[in-house]
């Protein structure tokens, strides 16, 4: 087994040979069918608008899915699953897995950084943003966003858009 830091286990997890195949196979599942989501929604009735954390991976592949829920339980990240069917029947009906709890997409990040490549830097800006909202949810509950926080929404929502852009966006840029 060998050691690596963690952002949620600063002291180390211990991974075997198969920890780092399943991580291996969980970062090239999510660079390729995978999103990291930062995104405005409505304002609450307290009145601010909030952002909304989401690593979601989707796939009409029930085996794919099923493989995809049996990792994060066996890391102990929490999720829920939607089901998605189209009106159309030319469609395949697809299961979106979905991560948005600030402790689960810290532990998800942390684990997956050094497996993902096309992705990286978006996950590296998640997780910079949970560390973040974490560390100021320390003195008070409900924290507002402040400028840097909204800033790594921008660039991840950027990163997502259609069209030619830079894919090895990197945590570091927005620094």
């Amino acid at each position: 087994m060998s050691t690596m830091k963690t952002m949620d286990n600063p002291l180390a997890l211990e991974l075997t040979q198969q920890d780092k195949i399943d991580l291996s196979w969980m970062g090239g599942l999510l660079d390729g069918e995978g999103s990291f989501n930062l995104h405005r929604k409505r304002p609450r009735p307290s009145g601010g608008a909030y952002i909304h954390l989401q690593i979601r991976m989707g796939n009409t592949n029930p085996q794919i899915v099923s493989e995809y829920v049996k990792l994060l339980d066996k890391f102990g990240i929490t999720y829920h699953i939607s089901h998605w069917k189209r009106q159309s029947n030319r469609h395949k009906p697809c299961d979106i897995v979905i991560v948005n709890r600030l402790t689960s997409c810290e532990r998800l990040c942390g684990l997956l950084i050094p497996y993902l490549r096309g992705k990286r830097g978006q996950a590296e800006l998640v997780a910079r943003f949970v560390r973040s909202r974490m560390e100021r949810a320390k003195t008070k509950y409900n924290v507002p966003y402040n400028q840097q926080e909204a800033g790594w929404m921008d660039e991840l929502r950027d990163s997502n858009r259609k069209g030619v852009r830079d894919c090895t966006l990197s945590a570091e840029q927005s620094a």
